[in-house]
């Protein structure tokens, strides 16, 4: 790489510089309080956004949006924090649709049971009891 290569005109790093201020203030902010979505952030309701995820055929997770946030909650080890569902694959929305009518999970199928400590699931069967 040459000097040249090195001052790249198309960085612009005063936004690169303020937009690690903010993560770095995202960081310190989760450490010391833990993770709080932007509804219950005084004055900070843009900073580096939501966590939003997609879900596929199979119940994997996709985060759409807020990276910064996973990274940093995996960074200090938090095992739950508060997400947005934006979209589930019409597969996987059909066995979450089983759980959330279901009675008991004695009246789950086996494809719904293989999926049973998924979060999405969990949440379903907790909510149709």
């Amino acid at each position: 790489m040459n000097n040249e290569d090195a001052q790249s005109p198309n960085v612009n790093w005063d936004v690169s510089e303020n937009h690690l201020a903010d993560f770095e203030r995202l960081y310190q902010n989760i450490q010391s309080n833990g993770y709080q979505p932007q509804s219950e952030l005084e004055g900070d309701e843009n900073v580096l956004d939501n966590i939003y995820l997609l879900i596929g055929r199979e119940g994997e997770l996709t985060v759409e949006r807020g990276y910064h946030r996973v990274a940093i909650a995996k960074t200090i080890g938090l095992n739950v924090v508060p997400v947005y569902v934006r979209a589930r694959h019409e597969k996987w929305q059909t066995l979450r649709d089983e759980a959330w009518d279901a009675g008991s999970k004695d009246e789950l199928s086996h494809d719904v049971c293989q999926h049973i400590d998924h979060p999405d699931i969990a949440a379903a069967l907790r909510r149709s009891k």
